[in-house]
This record gives structure tokens, C-alpha cells and sequence, in this order.
């Protein structure tokens, strides 16, 4: 359920991007994974992967349960200060209501004057020890999440406003 829910966005998602740029490059990889070059940018959809059962380790476990993730991300030439990219999550999870799996999009940032030490802001994290501390916003220097769990399950997601 959650690849094909992932191959539908990614399909939705790569039409929308190449139909506004067409002479963006598209490789592809195992479905649903692909990467669009346009100039010196490039965006990889990575392939999805199973979370481990428990993978929250010592820090808490939040509320909710991850079944599968996968990421996006941008990568860009380096500018004057040294950032390159930013990468944003994709977590198959029941987020926001208890039992009720879908893709949901955040991304996660390094608050106050950390952030100045990072070439990639936001960023993905895989669900693991650093993600439940940031869930839980348990500790203030430590990587945050930078906005809310976004639901990502439907193809209208994507599309342009």
C-alpha cells in the first residue's frame, strides 16, 4: 500500500515538475525512484524503505507509528555561504489520526545560530533516535521539526495553485 501510494505522487509529481520545465533531465531508478536535472539543481526522489519496528531507541517514541519513509531532496551548486541543498522527509505514518496510514511530508532544521554550521537546511531524517527527539521537542539545541507533518497521499498535493 504505502510503495504503490509513493509510485502515484512520484508519477504526479514528476509530470508536474517536467511539464513546467521541460528541458529538466529525468533518470530513472526502481520505481518510484527518479532524479530531475535542470541546470546545476537537481532533485532525487530515494527509494522507500521499510522503518525497523522499534526505531526510536532511548529518546521516547512518539505518538505515532512509521511504517515505511523515503525523502526528497535538492541538491544545488554551493552558494557564497556555503549551502547547497535541502532535503524534506517522507514518512508513511498515521500522524495525525491513530490508525490512519498515509504519506506525510516535514523536514527538519537546526534552531538559532547552529544553523549558520549546516550546508543543508531543512533537512530529511530517516525515523530513528534524532527524529524522536525532534518530535518530541525535547531538546532545543537538537535538530527540530521545521514544520508540521503534511499529509502527501494525494495526487492533488502536488499540483500548482
Amino acid at each position: 500500500m504505502a510503495v504503490q501510494a509513493l509510485k502515484r505522487m512520484a508519477t504526479t509529481l514528476k509530470a508536474v515538475i517536467t511539464e513546467s520545465a521541460p528541458s529538466a533531465s529525468v533518470s530513472t531508478g526502481i520505481e518510484p525512484c527518479w532524479t530531475i536535472a535542470l541546470n546545476r539543481a537537481e532533485l532525487r526522489l530515494a527509494p522507500p524503505m521499510a522503518a525497523a519496528p522499534d526505531p526510536w531507541g532511548d529518546r521516547g517514541k512518539p505518538a505515532f507509528e512509521v511504517i515505511a519513509f523515503s525523502e526528497l531532496n535538492l541538491h544545488l551548486s554551493e552558494d557564497r555561504y556555503d549551502y547547497e541543498s535541502r532535503s524534506h522527509s517522507l514518512w508513511y505514518c498515521d500522524a495525525q489520526e491513530a490508525g490512519r496510514y498515509q504519506w506525510f511530508e516535514t523536514a527538519f532544521m537546526i534552531p538559532g545560530i547552529r544553523l549558520a554550521m549546516t550546508r543543508q537546511e531543512p533537512f530529511a531524517l530517516k525515523p530513528g533516535r534524532d527524529a524522536a527527539v525532534a518530535v518530541a521537542d525535547a531538546w532545543p539545541d537538537r535538530a527540530q521539526i521545521a514544520w508540521p507533518f503534511t499529509p502527501r497521499s494525494t495526487s492533488a498535493n502536488w499540483t500548482r495553485s
